[in-house]
Parts: C-alpha cells; sequence; structure tokens
C-alpha cells in the first residue's frame, strides 16, 4: 500500500502500524467505527483531505472519553497552507483542532515550551496517531518528546516580580474588599488563585495547562 494512498475507516482491518500508515488498526477495536478515534479520523479526511499528519489528543486519546468528551486533534498540512485554531461540532461532538504546518510546527511546539503550557507538546508526545504520510508527525512527535524532556522554560527575573506585585495586588484587593459584594470577591478570588498558582507552578519547573 502507498504511503500517499487514501485509507478510509472502512479499511482499518488493512493496515499496519508504522511510518505513513494510519495506526488505528493497532489501537482502535475493529468494530468500534463510532468511536472517538474513527471520528477524529473522518472529521480529519473531510475536512483536511490534503493533510500530511494527524493525532487524537487529550481524553479521547487515552480512552477516557465520555459520550459528552470533545476531540482534540491536531493536524499537519503542507507548508503552503495556513496555521490556525478551529473549533468545529462534528458528528454532534466538539472539536479543537490545532492546525499547523510542516514548515512551523517545529516553532510552534518550541513557543508552547516557552508560554510553559505544553498543551500542544502533550498531544504530539502522548496521542495516538492517525495519518503520517510523510514522516512529517514522527519528526514532530521526536522533537515534543524532547523539549518536554527538557521542561518548561523557566521565568526570567522580571516575570517574577511582576508576578508576584499581581498576586500582592490581588490579594490586598481581596482583603479590603466587603464581604456584601459577593461577586467582587469572588472576581479577586479568581485572579488570586490563578497567580499564585502560576508562579507555583514555575517554582517546581512544572507545566501549567489550561482548561480541565
Amino acid at each position: 500500500m502507498s504511503k500517499a494512498e487514501s485509507i478510509g475507516p472502512q479499511r482499518y482491518q488493512e493496515i499496519e502500524a508504522g511510518p505513513g500508515c494510519l495506526r488505528l488498526a493497532r489501537s482502535t477495536p475493529m468494530n468500534d467505527q463510532d468511536g472517538p478515534a474513527s471520528e477524529a479520523l473522518r472529521l480529519v479526511t473531510h475536512r483536511f483531505p490534503h493533510a500530511v499528519g494527524a493525532i487524537l489528543g487529550g481524553s479521547a486519546a487515552q480512552g477516557r472519553a465520555s459520550a459528552s468528551s470533545d476531540l482534540d486533534v491536531a493536524v499537519l498540512l503542507p507548508a503552503s497552507d495556513t496555521s490556525r485554531r478551529e473549533v468545529i461540532r462534528h458528528a454532534g461532538r466538539l472539536a479543537e483542532l490545532f492546525i499547523h504546518t510542516t514548515a512551523d510546527i517545529q516553532q510552534a511546539l518550541e513557543h508552547n515550551r516557552g508560554n510553559r503550557r505544553g498543551t500542544l507538546l502533550f498531544i504530539y508526545e502522548q496521542g495516538l496517531p492517525l495519518l503520517d504520510l510523510h514522516g512529517d508527525l514522527d519528526r514532530a512527535r521526536t522533537h515534543a518528546r524532547a523539549l518536554l524532556t527538557n521542561g518548561p522554560i523557566a521565568l526570567a527575573a522580571a516575570e517574577w516580580e511582576r508576578g508576584r506585585y499581581l498576586l500582592t495586588c490581588f490579594m490586598d484587593d481581596l482583603i479590603d474588599t466587603s464581604s456584601t459584594i459577593r461577586y467582587e470577591q469572588l472576581a479577586l478570588a479568581d485572579h488570586t488563585l490563578r497567580e499564585a498558582a502560576n508562579l507555583l507552578t514555575a517554582h517546581h519547573q512544572a507545566w501549567t495547562g489550561l482548561g480541565k
């Protein structure tokens, strides 16, 4: 089978895991045509027929997805295309698409390390490969793995100073806010916890992440 051949969900049983092949045959039950990985593959082949790579991340890739879980899918497009983020609804399920070109995926991964979130890095390193026509996905995964091993970039001295200043301001305002102004208290408590968590994760050289 040619690496560039279009492979549909109906041919999972014929696919062998390896460079340039869909790996759902080894990772997804053959009768699970409605599972998250199958849905993600159909989404990619329908919306991005020119994609050269794709990988499913999040709880869906780890077998922990529920019926309401969204799909986190990273898609690699040819260098001539445009990188972007999209949130769509596919087959009744919300899907967040991390779309990059083969020309800028390396920079995107490095930026993700620089902002200390790691979201994109973990999708590429821990996700379930769906498509890799020319080895671009495998190279991106190798790079993501190396960046995760190095850990997030440490905060600069100026960033530490700004973080401490903000945390002090939020705490002072929270203390001074009357208990009768409940919504203002909650808003300030949220800012205080977020800034404290940001400094704490930086201190432990941990990834911050977003969402759940």
